[in-house]
């Protein structure tokens, strides 16, 4: 982490720097306040600065009084070093914006702790910073993802409300279907909406049993074969027996079927879907092979993130919520088992996890 030291004495600056450098921060000097502001209103600013209260204009004080108004998301610990030891002095400071105060002669380990309490400041703001930034991603994303399925539902109710059914009762079951899938969706996304909150706030809990994978592996099969009949793709499988080991089959049924469902999804019409369960070092590993369009280096970079879609779509239109990944690589964390991905563009995807055996 960078750390501005700004002091206009230079013996002050040196073994400042020195003592500074030793404890592992990037230093950046500055030799009066019109080189810290600089420093500190860059592009790339330090996230730590210790200011000299007394040193050509601006001083310290006044730093730190322009930075309570300087637009800048990225917040920077800010602590002042003078010989001024009056209390007054101190409230002055502490009101101007200075987070921390130190007074000269300084003791060192003081001094050091002092920066690693600002660091630790900093490196929290950053982490409550990402979250709100997650949260306002959600609240965007639900609301134009719920948008179109509540649409659909609204216009199909007017429709209804128009009498048009006595004139073509027909219809009638198409537009029963498209209301199912359009609720279906929406629950879909709640559901997953539910999960990361869950699982972001820590309060992911496992109930955990001595469960046969085999079995479960071979359901959650049977249950996605009717959504790949609809597309004429295959799920072949090849299935190693093993015996049964705990672990939560609820939330690795969501891993399974979030694999499988994405296969099916990127899989084009007639193709084959394969499924492997096999046990290699202590650990019992399920994959699905599918023979989609493949996905980009790039892709698979932030493949496994929250709101992450691909760059090639699903090839019939299927709906995504952009969370399921995520999900599944929480709970399998969660489980002390790896999840992963290998792919090249045009060679389809083969997703795996592991669980550990106990």
């Amino acid at each position: 982490m960078k750390l501005l030291i700004a002091d206009d004495d230079p013996t002050i600056r040196a073994y400042l720097k020195h003592i500074a450098a030793k404890w592992g921060y990037d230093i950046i000097e500055a030799v009066n306040g019109v080189q810290a502001w600089s420093a500190l209103t860059s592009e790339d600013p330090p996230r730590l600065a210790i200011l000299d209260w007394v040193m050509p204009e601006p001083d310290g004080v006044e730093i730190c009084r322009r930075m309570q108004y300087h637009a800048d998301e990225r917040f920077i610990y800010l602590i002042l070093l003078t010989s001024k030891t009056e209390k007054q002095s101190i409230v002055h400071a502490l009101d101007s914006g200075a987070h921390d105060y130190l007074t000269k002669p300084f003791y060192v380990n003081e001094l050091r702790s002092r920066v690693a309490v600002g660091k630790r400041f900093v490196e929290a703001q950053d982490k409550l910073r990402e979250s709100n930034e997650i949260k306002n991603k959600f609240l965007r994303i639900a609301a134009h993802d719920l948008r179109n399925p509540l649409a659909v539902i609204i216009n199909i109710a007017q429709v209804l409300r128009s009498g048009l059914l006595r004139e073509s009762p027909e219809k009638g079951d198409d537009l029963l279907m498209r209301i199912d899938q359009s609720a279906r969706h929406m629950l879909s996304l709640v559901n997953d909406l539910l999960d990361v909150s869950i699982i972001e706030s820590g309060h992911l809990k496992l109930s955990t049993a001595a469960t046969s994978l085999n079995t479960l592996l071979t359901q959650r099969i049977q249950f996605a074969e009717h959504l790949a009949a609809k597309k004429q793709i295959t799920i072949q499988t090849e299935i190693e027996e093993i015996p049964p080991f705990s672990f939560d089959p609820n939330r690795i049924s969501q891993v399974i079927d979030n694999l499988i469902s994405n296969a099916v999804k990127y899989s084009p019409k007639g193709s084959l879907v394969q499924v492997f369960l096999k046990r290699k070092d202590g650990k019992a590993w399920v994959f699905v092979r599918d023979q989609g369009p493949g996905i980009s280096s790039e892709d698979q970079k932030r493949l496994f993130g929250e709101f992450q879609r691909l760059g090639s779509p699903p090839t019939d239109g299927e709906a995504s919520t952009g969370l399921g990944l995520a999900i599944a690589k929480k709970i399998v964390e969660a489980h002390n088992g790896r999840i992963g991905v290998q792919s090249r563009i045009g060679s389809g995807a083969i997703f795996s996890f592991a669980l550990p055996i106990l």
